[in-house]
Formats: C-alpha cells, sequence, structure tokens
C-alpha cells in the first residue's frame, strides 16, 4: 500500500500518543531516553513529523508495535527500508533553498577528546555547516542556540572519533546522566560524558577506556563550566 506524507504523519501521531499513554511512561522520560527535548515530543503528536529512527527507539523504549506504515516498508531481515534522499552539493549558502535548509556556524577550534585543550579564541570558518530545518525543529533545536566544532583525539571513540564534526546545543547546560557535553574545566574545553555523583559533584566519563575516569567534587564545581551538549555529529568512518 503506498501511504501520502499526510496519512503517514496521521499514524505517527496516533501511534505515538497511544504508544506513550499504553506504556504508563511520561513524554519527559521517552525525551530524555532520546535525547531530545519535551518540546520536541509534543510537537511530534500534533505534526506526526518524526523521523524512521526516532520511531523504531521509541517503540522499542515504549514496548509499542510499529506504526502500520513502517512494518508494510520493511526491508529484508526485518530492517526498515531506507527511502533514497538526494544529496544537495552546495558551495555557498545561496545555494540551499532557505526554506529547507539553515546553516549552522562553525568554529576554527578543536574540542578535545582527550585530555583537555585550552581554546584562546574561535573565529568563524568560512563555511558554515548545513541541515535541514525540519529535522532541527523536529528535535526541538534552535538554530540561534547551536554551533559546530571539530573533535580531537581519541578519549570518546568509539562513540566520538578525531575529527569528527560536533554540533552543540549551548542552551542544553542542565547535565543529565549520561550525555556527553562540551564543558570547560579551568582553562581546558573538554568533550566528556558526564554523570553526577554521590556527593553532588560530576563524574568526567571517556567512552575510550583507555582514559581515567576524573570526579569533580561539589566544592570545585565552580571551575566547571558546561558549554552545551552534542547532540549530533558527524565523521569519517
Amino acid at each position: 500500500m503506498v501511504y501520502s506524507n499526510d496519512k503517514i504523519a496521521a499514524i505517527n501521531q496516533e501511534f505515538i500518543a497511544r504508544a506513550i499513554t499504553a506504556s504508563g511512561k511520561t513524554q519527559q522520560e521517552l525525551a530524555d531516553h532520546l535525547g531530545v527535548s519535551k518540546q520536541a515530543i509534543t510537537k511530534w503528536k500534533s505534526t506526526g513529523k518524526i523521523s524512521t529512527n526516532n520511531i523504531l527507539r521509541s517503540a522499542e523504549f515504549l514496548g509499542s508495535a510499529l506504526p502500520c506504515w513502517l512494518t508494510e516498508h520493511m526491508g529484508h531481515g526485518g530492517e526498515p527500508a531506507e527511502v533514497a534522499t538526494p544529496i544537495t552539493a552546495w558551495e555557498s549558502p545561496a545555494d540551499l533553498d532557505p526554506q529547507q535548509y539553515t546553516t549552522i556556524t562553525r568554529f576554527d577550534a578543536s574540542a578535545s577528546a582527550g585530555n583537555g585543550k585550552v581554546i584562546y579564541s574561535a573565529p568563524e570558518k568560512e563555511k558554515p555547516q548545513s541541515f535541514r530545518i525540519d529535522w532541527l525543529h523536529e528535535n526541538g533545536w534552535k538554530e540561534k542556540d547551536l554551533f559546530c566544532l571539530t573533535a580531537e583525539g581519541d578519549s570518546m571513540w568509539p562513540s566520538i572519533a578525531d575529527g569528527a564534526n560536533l554540533l552543540i546545543n549551548k542552551k542544553d547546560t542542565d547535565v543529565v546522566d549520561g550525555k556527553v557535553y562540551l564543558l570547560r574545566i579551568g582553562g581546558n574545553v573538554q568533550v566528556k560524558r558526564l554523570y553526577w555523583a554521590v556527593d553532588g559533584g560530576l563524574r568526567v566519563v571517556s567512552d575510550n577506556k583507555n582514559y581515567p575516569e576524573k570526579e569533580v567534587s561539589k566544592d570545585q564545581l565552580e571551575f566547571v563550566k558546561i558549554l552545551g551538549r552534542v547532540v549530533w555529529q558527524a565523521g569519517i568512518l
């Protein structure tokens, strides 16, 4: 069966609302699991515009069956068939459709995914990073709150590779256990996974187990500044 975009959106609206209610979980719990804002979930319920990946992850977390349009388009091995999306080549922002794409500032600086790096200045790169507007809004992000940096080092491998392009949400500075943040400790800027410690301090964790975990005690938190949460990355495999 062929589903129109409007029909898919209507099915998605019903799916997300029903799945949350039936699970007994809250929108906030789902948002935390997916790494999006509660407002993004609310928007999904009103528009039905949800990425396939977020539908799959939501269904798994909520213990729900997949929407009918998706189950009917499953590929071999039970995986959803991917819909090809054309690659848009561009040389300057003027080449992009402003109704579909926006550009995010890329700073000419690296965030250390190692033991820390001192950044004294960060001029803008000549070419920004482009993103689809609907994808940003689907995840509850505002263009003015985002910027890009390059990861440097291997302390966050395999989650983040050396040289990966990182998208940072500078408004998302409240630490949620297990999320990855751009932070400054003293004069060093780092990308690390953070957890609250029992004493109210912070555990600063590298995904690469060759790097020891560090802890910032509660009385040392004044020397820590959360610059934003890492919400997306891209790099060479």
